[in-house]
């Protein structure tokens, strides 16, 4: 899934990656993402293939701030 290059404002690099390998689980969701300059989010439920009745899926939320370089912000 990639960003909108127009509502971001970015070019490349910068943002986030979230790897989930196919021994955890198969079944990932993407329930969330969002992007503008100052902040990216990325919101994924994952149903692991070792789950119990009471876990559901795990949620993971990961957020990027990029460094901007100016202090006084």
């Amino acid at each position: 899934m990639d960003r909108d290059l127009i509502s971001s404002a970015k070019n490349c690099g910068e943002g986030i990656l979230l790897y989930v390998d196919k021994k955890w689980a198969t079944n990932c969701l993407v329930l969330n993402s969002y992007c503008d300059p100052s902040l990216e989010m990325l919101t994924v439920k994952i149903n692991l293939h070792w789950k119990s009745r009471e876990i559901n899926g795990i949620f993971i939320i990961s957020c990027y701030a990029p460094f901007t370089g100016e202090s006084s912000k």
